[in-house]
């Protein structure tokens, strides 16, 4: 089964530190100290504060600006990994791309892994981005190798679609440099590395 541990220095190698960018929709529900700040290390204020109660902390403006590691990987844990079910998926690759999506656009990561699911492998799911029984089910049913490369396929059509926006359009080249790390790492974890890289090479997928 998936590896939490294994998938943490994916994540953390595209956040960075504090983050006041306006074109951020997390800009939104900054800190409210007045400094304008509302992420960190890829965590935002809001879901700081949402998850103390569930990780055991209180949410102060300080605790959020020093985020000891410790904070950092139960968030992320709980918030992130868990609900994609991280510890029941088979495949270290699947799980990776998975989380590393999931860290950065909510269920929508889901949603598209159902819908590859649906288009690729001939399930009937229900598109809902809730990680359930069935969906993980057929998630550990399909050849890992093909799956992970789809929702690669997958994730690169959703970072051009989001990017349309005009808001979003600076962010694309971040993106798409995030998703091909995730799944260059991603891949090494299958049997044959080799054949998903000859995969998008081709547009042949097995």
């Amino acid at each position: 089964m998936a590896d939490f541990k294994l998938a943490i220095p994916i994540i953390k190698r595209s956040e960075g530190g504090l983050s006041k960018n306006t074109s951020d929709s997390a800009s939104n529900y900054p800190v409210p100290d007045g400094s304008g700040y509302h992420t960190n290390k890829g965590i935002t204020w809001l879901t700081f504060t949402s998850m103390a109660k569930k990780v055991g902390y209180v949410a102060t403006p300080k605790l959020f600006y020093e985020m000891p590691e410790s904070i950092w990987q139960a968030i992320t844990k709980i918030g992130y990994w868990d609900t994609i079910q991280g510890d029941k998926i088979r495949s270290q690759s699947v799980a990776t791309i998975l989380v590393d999506w999931n860290f950065g656009s909510g269920n929508w990561a889901v949603k598209n892994l159902q819908s590859v699911l649906n288009t690729k492998f001939n399930y009937k799911l229900l598109v809902d981005g809730d990680l359930g029984l069935m969906t993980l089910k057929a998630t550990n049913s399909v050849d890992q190798k093909s799956l992970t490369n789809w929702l690669y396929q997958a994730r690169l059509a959703f970072i051009d679609k989001i990017s349309k926006n005009g808001n979003n359009a600076k962010f694309k080249s971040g993106w798409l440099d995030d998703a091909k790390y995730t799944y260059d790492m991603a891949i090494k974890y299958l049997p044959a590395a080799a054949g998903g890289l000859l995969a998008l090479a081709t547009g042949v997928f097995f």
